[in-house]
């Protein structure tokens, strides 16, 4: 499983589904969390099948190009509002984040 360590609003039951998917969706190859519009985020899991891919990777584009080739067996999860998108990188994106939400700058 891939996640990113800055998408803030991922939750247990985030992991939880996504992690569940791989039951429910034995199908697929790759079970990916999205936005409850149904675009694509994290966290991603990937079969066991798809680790020798890893070893093939270039640079830092990391699994994208894995997910890309695996398009047709991804199964999405809807999590919810922005959960799987919601990625803050820069001080500004947490302050208006923290503005948003209420959330106490802990810093």
């Amino acid at each position: 499983m891939i996640l990113l360590g800055d998408l803030v609003e991922i939750t247990t039951a985030d992991l939880r589904a996504v992690l569940s998917s791989m039951a429910t969706q034995p199908e697929h190859l790759v079970w990916r969390g999205a936005t409850q519009d149904g675009k694509p985020g994290h966290p991603v899991l990937f079969d066991a099948s798809l680790r020798g891919d890893f070893a093939k990777i270039k640079g830092d584009s990391g699994g994208a190009g894995i997910i890309k080739a695996q398009a047709s067996a991804t199964y999405l999860v809807p999590l919810p509002g922005q959960h799987a998108r919601c990625d803050l990188d820069t001080p500004e994106d947490w302050d208006a984040w923290r503005a948003k939400t209420g959330q106490a700058d802990k810093r």
